[in-house]
């Protein structure tokens, strides 16, 4: 490719000393070379800045900033779009892995479709050893693509390259900030475009399925379509009046949240093998029925013990899709 544009790679980091070298160095290994790698650590105490320190050592392209205090992705991200000089941000967090291709491909496609602002991929999932779990396919059709994103995220932020807009930058003092950056752009009427290559392999940790994680998550993305949704109705929504932890505890304390019992349930059901309280599946079955995906899992749950451990724990990420398609 003549007259290649520079690539921006962020790279947020917070105690990620486990991963990091390899995320950087399948950045390094790169089949296109003209990228800048700017990583913001937020305030770690493990080893990550000084295994960052080392690998700029030979390598110049690489740049540290560092937070005097815990901020958050959101603002070491945006740091590092401050510091930004490219014509494209690519993102990787520091515990994911690029593929060799990756930003090759993706500034190929930007460079030929003109009316894309965004372009995610498919991605491989991997444990923390490395281990190929499964793929996940990045939907492809632009309507599609629309439709599930105006309800649940649909896009692993560590595959996203978009064009770099001085100004843009994600909203802090909330979770799921790769989730409201795409309804945002949504809102401003940027295109959004998925291929089915997977171009990145994301990282499963022991504690991304954890009860309080997921929770948090789902809660809190709701919150982020009703902005969405406000947003289209007045062209603008109520973030500034956001309380986030407010938001959280006050449906969690409601019992019948429909959200939080299935949570609940995926968390009980997934992870301990039990049913601890059946009053709260009644109330789930009686507002949603009986044909739905929750109800395969607490038909499962009437099993003998043994056979219930054994099949969850060999067959996690298929039971974990039950919930998440």
């Amino acid at each position: 490719m003549h007259n290649e544009p520079l690539v921006t790679v962020i790279m947020p980091s917070y105690n990620s000393s486990s991963f990091i070298k390899e995320s950087v160095e399948s950045i390094i290994n790169q089949s296109y070379g003209k990228w800048e790698l700017l990583i913001t650590d937020d305030n770690s105490i493990d080893d990550t800045i000084r295994i960052v320190e080392n690998l700029k050592i030979n390598e110049p392209r690489i740049k540290l900033f560092k937070n005097e205090k815990n901020m958050g992705p959101a603002f070491s991200r945006n740091i590092c779009l401050e510091n930004a000089e490219g014509k494209y941000i690519a993102i990787l967090d520091s515990d994911d892995l690029a593929d060799r291709e990756r930003l090759e491909e993706q500034v190929d496609y930007l460079e030929k479709n003109d009316n894309i602002f965004l372009l995610a991929t498919s991605a491989i999932l991997i444990d923390e050893k490395g281990n190929i779990l499964r793929k996940s396919r990045q939907i492809t059709d632009p309507l599609k693509l629309i439709k599930r994103l105006e309800k649940k995220n649909a896009i692993y932020h560590s595959s996203v390259m978009y064009r770099n807009i001085k100004g843009l930058n994600y909203r802090t003092n909330i979770e799921s900030e790769d989730y409201d950056f795409y309804l945002r752009l949504l809102t401003d009427g940027e295109k959004i475009a998925g291929i089915e290559e997977p171009l990145i392999s994301y990282r499963i940790r022991a504690n991304s399925n954890s009860f309080s994680k997921s929770i948090r998550t789902r809660l809190v993305s709701e919150k982020l379509v009703e902005f969405y949704r406000e947003r289209i109705r007045t062209g603008t929504d109520s973030y500034s009046e956001f309380d986030q932890e407010k938001y959280i505890n006050k449906r969690l304390l409601d019992k019948k949240d429909m959200t939080v019992l299935k949570t609940k349930i995926k968390d009980e059901l997934l992870f301990n093998f039990e049913i601890r309280d059946k009053k709260e599946y009644y109330t789930y079955f009686k507002e949603y029925g009986i044909f739905n995906r929750v109800f395969i899992l607490f038909f499962i749950s009437f099993l003998p013990y043994k056979i219930r451990q054994k099949l969850f724990r060999k067959s996690p990420i298929a039971l974990l899709r039950i919930f998440n398609q």
